[in-house]
């Protein structure tokens, strides 16, 4: 929980243009390196940075973060390439303990109503609780089992059990989506976006290798990496135009517009240049 807290989740270091343009230009091949152009970079509007693929806007960090997953509450942290690894151990350990909690308590139960002859949950006990709780309402039925269970061991050790379930549950689903999504090697804003949204396609199928290849901890998002991003998207073979650096208020993505055609001018704009020339006649 403290290195996925504390460690940071992939945030793309902060520079201007220029700076990020002589950076990636040196680590890029020569032949890539007139595509890495400072106008031609993708940007972030937002927080004014550079936004390589498969980055996202965290409104609350205000800062982009490499296959960003989630922002979460419990951590107060974002989750993205950096700490993934941790999230998940974390999520493991969680369901581990829980689980641990529940056997130990069902095992303690039956050891002293079997083979110790009887705890301290007897029949009467037992049937005062429930004619006590039987014609309460809601909140006061619910606060008279809690109040009564936690007064006794063994009502206490059902109490425990019950809540630690309840968690166990619950964080082993989120731990098998989390399995999931490593199998496919996309994060869950990239599922969201590409079954909703008809977003691109960034899934891998590294196969169940990849659920423990992911585990390893990155340690910062390099020049290279961002590089070798760009090269996966396409971005050196349709590098995109002067203007694509918009970036969307509503979801963050890039705002991609299509090339140019042999006049110069964008598929997009040919009705808008048309009516310019009409104008100017």
């Amino acid at each position: 929980f403290r290195r996925a807290a504390t460690s940071t989740p992939g945030a793309v270091p902060r520079c201007a243009k220029d700076e990020w343009a002589r950076r990636l230009r040196a680590v890029a091949p020569a032949t890539d390196r007139a595509a890495l152009a400072p106008e031609r970079l993708p940007w972030c509007d937002v927080c004014n940075n550079l936004k390589p693929p498969r980055t996202h806007h965290c409104s609350t960090c205000s800062v982009c973060v490499d296959k960003m997953d989630h922002h979460c509450a419990f951590l107060h942290n974002c989750v993205g390439a950096d700490n993934l690894s941790d999230f998940v151990v974390f999520l493991f350990s969680v369901c581990a303990g829980t689980w641990f909690v529940v056997i130990y308590a069902v095992f303690e139960l039956i050891a002293t109503y079997s083979w110790r002859g009887g705890g301290d949950l007897g029949k009467d006990e037992l049937s005062r609780f429930i004619r006590s709780s039987r014609f309460s309402p809601g909140v006061v039925t619910t606060m008279s089992v809690f109040r009564q269970s936690a007064a006794t061991r063994d009502g206490g050790l059902v109490l425990i059990a019950a809540v630690s379930l309840g968690i166990a549950l619950g964080v082993g689903i989120l731990l098998w989506i989390y399995a999931s999504l490593a199998k496919t090697g996309e994060t869950n804003l990239e599922k969201s976006a590409r079954e909703y949204r008809k977003g691109p396609d960034f899934r891998t199928y590294p196969g169940w290798t990849g659920v423990f290849a992911g585990m390893k901890r990155r340690r910062g998002l390099t020049d290279a990496a961002i590089v070798a991003e760009l090269r996966q998207t396409g971005y050196f073979d349709n590098p995109p135009l002067a203007d694509e650096g918009a970036v969307s208020k509503t979801n963050g993505s890039v705002a991609r517009r299509r090339p140019a055609n042999g006049d110069g001018v964008s598929h997009g704009d040919d009705a808008a240049a048309a009516a310019a020339g009409e104008k100017s006649d």
